[in-house]
């Protein structure tokens, strides 16, 4: 499979190529069982990837928990307590800045992956699932942007997407 991540991809970068290859595997293996699924099943797995948490939402609820009982420790226990928030918040800034952190290893390694990962499957759930099919017969500005955003936000975009578009939108798409 040809590489679905952008270089940019700080996490991508720092973790093994073996784990990114395992997950970029399991990507591929769950397009192709889906391909051949119903509708239903594929509105069951775009809603499992909608609710599935990426690798910065798990590290920022980890670090802040850890900082929540540190800080509660050092209040109540013991002040050395206050180191693991210190240790903890400077994990945290290291992640922000290079994209790595101890814990990262351990995570990509049980499969969790980054929210690019998680959408080049649910996008591709959307595709075999027809979501983008309105595309190819759009014959006004309009009508071609109105078919793209039902494909991307289809649950909570779809009743304002008419008050979102104006007129000057209705030119004929060039190809």
């Amino acid at each position: 499979m040809a590489d679905l991540h952008s270089e940019l991809d700080r996490i991508r970068a720092n973790t093994a190529p073996e784990v990114n290859k395992a997950i970029d595997q399991r990507i591929e293996d769950n397009i192709h069982l889906f391909s051949s699924q119903s509708r239903a099943a594929l509105d069951a797995r775009i809603e499992e990837l909608e609710r599935e948490w990426d690798v910065e939402r798990i590290l920022a609820t980890v670090a802040a928990s850890f900082t929540l009982v540190g800080i509660a420790l050092g209040v109540w226990v013991n002040t050395w307590w206050l180191l693991l928030p210190a240790f903890v918040m400077t994990f945290s800034l290291l992640f922000a800045v290079q994209g790595w952190c101890p814990p990262l290893p351990l995570i990509r390694r049980k499969g969790r992956r980054t929210g690019n990962e998680i959408n080049a499957e649910k996008f591709a759930m959307k595709a075999l699932r027809g979501d983008f099919d309105g595309l190819a017969t759009a014959t006004n500005r309009l009508e071609f942007v109105e078919h793209i955003l039902l494909a991307v936000k289809p649950y909570c975009l779809r009743d304002l997407i008419p008050t979102m578009l104006e007129d000057n939108y209705r030119r004929p798409i060039i190809r």
